[in-house]
């Protein structure tokens, strides 16, 4: 402030910090409900409701957490509930969860006691599932998981299920 060099009319400039890529995830907070589509090129925590796509390189549902419409991600942990597509390369779902709509995966995982309503299908090669980015249109790039065309989809059935169809 006093210091010897420091003239009385020099102007100061300041440019505002730089922001940083975080790796802490969006967080859709219990008892919050979004309505329209939400995209992220990071990670998404949902413990409240969207109603709408969600599209995201990982994407948690909570016990509590709802999406009433497509999820779409590399990696996909469902411990609440969805009502439509769940489309990942990796799908968890955990013994709480409830699923109704079709599950489109790589690598499944489901716990004893999860609630599956829909078809799963598994794509026959790991690199029938593509991740790519596309602009958004805010400078960043939007993750989209896509079918590579010509890939061959393949119904999976329950195990311990006479129809075929989950419990």
């Amino acid at each position: 402030m006093f210091s010897k060099g420091s003239k009385p009319n020099e102007e100061v400039s300041v440019e505002p910090p730089k922001m940083k890529t975080s790796n802490m995830p969006s967080i859709v907070s219990a008892g919050l409900q979004v309505t329209g589509n939400m995209t992220s090129d990071g990670d998404i925590q949902i413990e409240g409701t969207i109603v709408g796509d969600v599209k995201s390189r990982t994407v948690t549902i909570g016990l509590d957490g709802l999406v009433k419409g497509q999820v779409t991600a590399e990696i996909a942990q469902v411990s609440g509930s969805v009502e439509g597509k769940v489309r990942a390369k990796t799908i968890v779902v955990v013994a709480s969860a409830r699923i109704l709509g079709d599950i489109i995966h790589d690598v499944l995982t489901v716990e004893p006691g999860a609630h599956v309503e829909g078809a799963l299908k598994r794509y026959s090669k790991p690199e029938a599932v593509r991740v790519e980015t596309r602009p958004n249109g805010a400078g960043k790039e939007t993750p989209d998981v896509k079918p590579v065309p010509g890939a061959k989809v393949e119904p999976v059935t329950a195990i311990g299920s006479k129809s075929g169809r989950p419990n």
